[in-house]
């Protein structure tokens, strides 16, 4: 939540545009072509609308000019897209990675040129360069530990464990090349290992790690594909998801082998709140979800702008 000091000093920004303009004699239309350009560059357009739109509005409230770039899932199209931003420099950079691990050589061109520009990494973390000055993003560990403690409640796991008896589980998690995905595993089983250890939670399937239970590019279809490998038929009592995706190929996959939500339905656990998992949720499909507010890290993001 924005506090009401970061408002003022918008405010506070807004008003000095609005006088310097007025000293100058420039007129609205001049004002509007000076408006100092941030570049925004996102993986798709088909996933990550609501960001855009967030960004764009941010950005634009506070007297920018934001371009919207999407890369259509080619590392080496936002590579391109980062050199034309630079080579137009744009005030500031925020990246939303399609591969984290693919700018590095082009960030450091970036820092290394004539003029700087500021790069803030958007949602994941760009690694291997010290060419971005901000990284803004929710907390995939407590992410994790939300849905643990939702599975530990709901399931009653603590009373299992004193009867020491066992539930079954399953592990389809985010993508492997995605640094907020081993957050949020890890943030996950800080709580749950204690489970797995004592065996209160069992994973037939033997598949724990993130490198065994990772979805890559957090693809519907690849979870789909692997719920319906592991699970044979049987459903296990809990599906445990990294993101919403998964969740829904994970309920494809038990209704594609005849099951239905009331007869042997385990709990699946979600991430992100999208819309089909929201109306998953009210038929009973999946147990719950959480719900990242992007408003905010767009927020935030346009927050880092000004501060730089």
């Amino acid at each position: 939540k924005k506090t009401d000091e970061t408002a003022d000093t918008k405010t506070d920004k807004k008003a000095e545009k609005g006088t310097d303009a007025e000293e100058t004699g420039e007129d609205a239309s001049e004002t509007e072509e000076n408006r100092e350009k941030i570049a925004v560059l996102l993986p798709d357009e088909q996933n990550w609308t609501r960001d855009a739109k967030e960004l764009e509005v941010q950005f634009e409230e506070d007297g920018y000019d934001p371009i919207l770039l999407y890369a259509d899932n080619d590392s080496s199209k936002q590579v391109s897209q980062i050199q034309q931003m630079a080579a137009e420099e744009v005030s500031a950079m925020v990246i939303a990675p399609v591969d984290p691990y693919g700018l590095a050589d082009v960030l450091a061109d970036v820092k290394d040129a004539e003029i700087e520009i500021p790069v803030i990494s958007y949602d994941d973390l760009i690694m291997n360069t010290d060419g971005i000055k901000y990284y803004v993003t929710f907390g995939g560990r407590q992410v994790g530990q939300m849905i643990a403690k939702q599975i530990i409640d709901s399931e009653e796991l603590d009373k299992v464990q004193e009867a020491k008896e066992s539930k079954t589980i399953e592990f389809f998690m985010g993508s492997l090349d995605d640094t907020q995905a081993l957050f949020f595993y890890n943030g996950l089983m800080e709580k749950l290992q204690p489970y797995l250890d004592d065996g209160t939670l069992v994973c037939k399937s033997g598949q724990i790690t993130f490198e065994e239970t990772g979805i890559l590019r957090w693809s519907m279809d690849e979870a789909q594909s692997r719920a319906e490998d592991i699970l044979d038929g049987e459903a296990p009592d809990i599906i445990c998801t990294g993101f919403d995706g998964a969740a829904e190929g994970a309920v494809n996959a038990l209704q594609n082998n005849g099951l239905t939500p009331g007869e042997n339905w385990p709990m699946i656990t979600g991430v992100g709140c999208d819309a089909d998992a929201v109306r998953n949720i009210a038929e009973s499909e999946i147990a719950c979800s959480v719900f990242m507010d992007r408003r905010v890290l767009a927020d935030q993001a346009e927050d880092m702008v000004n501060v730089y």
